[in-house]
């Protein structure tokens, strides 16, 4: 893909969009322990002519990060560039409800609280966490869209 950017411009404007940190640290739940106050949009390195990010958020990770490199081709920056899941946070998103969800259930049938006014609300609250698995791909295509545009890459 081009950028209608020269290398130098892309890489000030790639660093002044990003705070420098480890990407796969904001990708996971570990990173609600960052509570950083950054209004940067990206979260990872920048070198002159390599690049990995992820989305600065701290309370909805993003388990994805992309990873590329830049080189100046007549005037104008070619980036190539992929996503990749970042597996811990991708695994943490889709296993962790369904442990909850199990273990709860077990403790209801365990101490005999098999009320259905008790368990059906409970079950009903849990399902929420469920919600980040389905709303994980737009975060990655809202992401990616605004690396497109804030860098002007066709």
């Amino acid at each position: 893909m081009l950028s209608s950017l020269s290398k130098e411009e892309f890489e000030l404007r790639l660093k002044n969009l990003t705070r420098s940190g480890e990407p796969v640290f904001m990708g996971t739940p570990l990173a609600m322990l960052a509570m950083n106050g950054s209004m940067k949009p990206f979260y990872g390195e920048v070198t002159s002519d390599k690049f990995r990010f992820t989305k600065n958020a701290t309370f909805l990770p993003t388990p994805f990060i992309v990873v590329g490199n830049f080189k100046e081709y007549q005037n104008i920056t070619e980036v190539e560039y992929s996503i990749k899941p970042i597996w811990f946070g991708y695994l943490w998103i889709r296993i962790l409800p369904v442990l909850a969800l199990i273990f709860v259930n077990i403790l209801f049938i365990k101490e005999s609280i098999a009320n259905m006014y008790v368990v059906l609300p409970i079950n009903l609250f849990l399902l929420l966490m469920f919600l980040p698995i389905l709303i994980t791909n737009q975060i990655k295509i809202n992401m990616e869209r605004r690396f497109v545009k804030s860098l002007e890459i066709q």
